[in-house]
């Protein structure tokens, strides 16, 4: 009876001594997951290891809401700002960066972001953004070699991101420059910015502009980044003004439009031999060449630096929309959502003028020829020692008819030369003449764009917007003479370009007012003509 009962008692310790062993093994098993799912760095690896940029920035957002004082969110905040940047997403890219900053106030990434942004900043003029973009770019530059590989971040990324910053440091420096007018320094930024970044069209654009201005003009290296900024922009809203642009400063100095064709096949094929073509401008384009000046792109931007690839192929150009969708697509007050004020540029009284003529090319017809011609022809006739003006007209594209300059005579010859064209696209004209009379107008001379048009807009591509966007930033004060216009669009059209920006808008039934009303403007700008 005994010995029966002791063996199911060995049976059950033997079981057990074989039980508890594997009962500790799975206990330390899930202690161990349970540390894993705590510890915070593996809640920052799963999302590193996300391959889709926008699933990366969502994981990383809810990791670094949770990870506290983590030493990886640094790390994390940096492949924040890259990733957003990669995406274009200006304000959010920003809005990390300052966050970086905060944690690290020499992060390189942090101050290449805040710098390009800093020209647009909202509630400060054109200087002060400038400066405060220069201020932020050299302090990344300083420390640009302190820039650490955030933690599994590959090499190669890391790589493409000191490259970016690199190139952002540069070229925000480079356009601060250049709205100083100090255009030697800039070229040096600009040509590290272009190298570093060879298929970013502002680069290009602005060091062809910088190249041409200034002290010691660099004329050829100008021109192939003015024909590679055409390739780069083929295709966009902005392009075919800039290829026009840029085809009108060719000839002014000397070229050929078939030395011009050279250069735009040796800038769209790598390592092409560069053209022959001319080495200095005319005497007429040398003196406007020192007149030149650039502050941010135009391009538009739109928001910021664009990530590029050499081999990448210019965007398609756009089907055409109907007449009546392009209509309904205008501009109509307000420009801007309603949270959104525009701030009214700044004028200096008594100062040089530096004015753009833009007019819409359908309206040099028989009827308003004579008229039109006459008054715009005394207008730059009394231009002051100081004043400087350029002369564009437009309708489905936009021509330049005269860069800026002071000669009379040539700005004469092509308020004359204009010819009727059909089609009108306005706001197309306003955002890149704008912008183009920001960039070459003389240090300190109030900036005056005068648009006169019947208010239609039936060809642009930009989006009201952008055009919105555009003039804001560029500082120039854009005043209107409508013409002939019967319906409501048009005048509701003018009278939104010129009040956003300060100008004013004046309304005339046909050629025999236009003089009056020129005259009327021109006062306030103290041109004074006879009337």
């Amino acid at each position: 009876m005994h010995l029966s009962r002791a063996l199911p008692l060995r049976r059950t310790a033997a079981l057990s001594a074989s039980v508890f062993p594997l009962l500790w093994i799975l206990f330390c098993i899930a202690s161990l997951a349970q540390t894993k799912a705590a510890d915070p760095r593996a809640g920052y690896q799963k999302a590193m290891e996300e391959k889709q940029t926008n699933s990366r920035i969502l994981a990383l957002e809810n990791w670094q809401s949770q990870a506290g004082a983590d030493p990886l969110r640094d790390d994390a905040l940096e492949v924040l700002v890259w990733a957003y940047k990669q995406i274009g997403n200006q304000s959010k890219a920003s809005a990390w960066a300052q966050k970086l900053l905060d944690l690290d106030q020499d992060n390189a990434l942090a101050l290449a972001v805040l710098a390009d942004s800093a020209r647009y900043h909202e509630g400060s003029t054109l200087d002060q953004n400038m400066a405060n973009s220069l201020s932020l770019a050299r302090r990344g530059l300083r420390h640009f070699s302190y820039l650490h590989r955030p933690e599994a971040m590959s090499s190669p990324e890391f790589l493409e991101l000191q490259t970016a910053t690199q190139a952002w440091l540069n070229g925000a420096a480079g356009f601060a420059y250049v709205h100083q007018q100090d255009y030697v320094t800039a070229r040096n930024y600009l040509r590290k910015a272009a190298a570093l970044q060879p298929g970013n069209p502002q680069y290009a654009y602005e060091l062809a502009i910088a190249d041409m201005s200034g002290k010691q003009p660099d004329t050829r290296e100008g021109f192939l980044y003015l024909a590679k900024s055409v390739n780069l922009t083929q295709g966009t809203p902005a392009g075919s003004q800039i290829a026009q642009y840029a085809a009108n400063r060719y000839r002014q100095a000397g070229g050929s439009d078939a030395d011009w064709s050279k250069f735009l096949i040796a800038t769209a094929v790598p390592n092409a031999p560069e053209p022959a073509g001319p080495t200095t401008p005319s005497a007429a384009a040398s003196s406007e060449v020192a007149s030149v000046k650039a502050a941010s792109p135009a391009l538009p931007e739109s928001a910021g630096p664009v990530s590029p690839r050499a081999t990448t192929p210019p965007p398609q150009p756009e089907p055409r929309e109907s007449e009546e969708a392009l209509r309904n697509a205008t501009l109509t007050p307000p420009p801007l959502p309603p949270t959104q004020t525009a701030k009214k540029p700044l004028s200096h009284p008594g100062a040089p003028v530096s004015l753009g003529i833009l007019l819409e090319a359908s309206l040099k017809n028989g009827e308003n020829r004579r008229a039109v011609t006459y008054a715009l022809s005394d207008l730059v006739r009394h231009l002051r020692e100081n004043d400087e003006a350029f002369i564009l007209s437009f309708s489905h594209d936009l021509v330049f008819e005269q860069d800026l300059t002071s000669n009379y005579d040539l700005l004469r010859q092509a308020v004359d030369s204009i010819k009727p064209e059909s089609g009108a696209a306005l706001l197309d004209a306003v955002g890149f003449a704008s912008g183009h009379l920001n960039r070459i107008s003389r240090k300190g001379n109030n900036r005056i764009l005068l648009v006169i048009s019947d208010g239609r807009d039936i060809s642009s591509k930009e989006s009201p917007f952008d055009v919105a966007g555009a003039i804001d930033s560029s500082g120039v004060k854009i005043y209107c003479i409508g013409v002939g216009i019967d319906e409501a669009d048009g005048r509701t059209r003018l009278q939104a370009l010129s009040s956003r920006t300060g100008g004013q808008a004046s309304f005339i039934g046909g050629p025999s007012g236009f003089r009056a009303a020129t005259h009327q403007f021109a006062l306030g700008w103290g041109i004074d003509f006879p009337q």
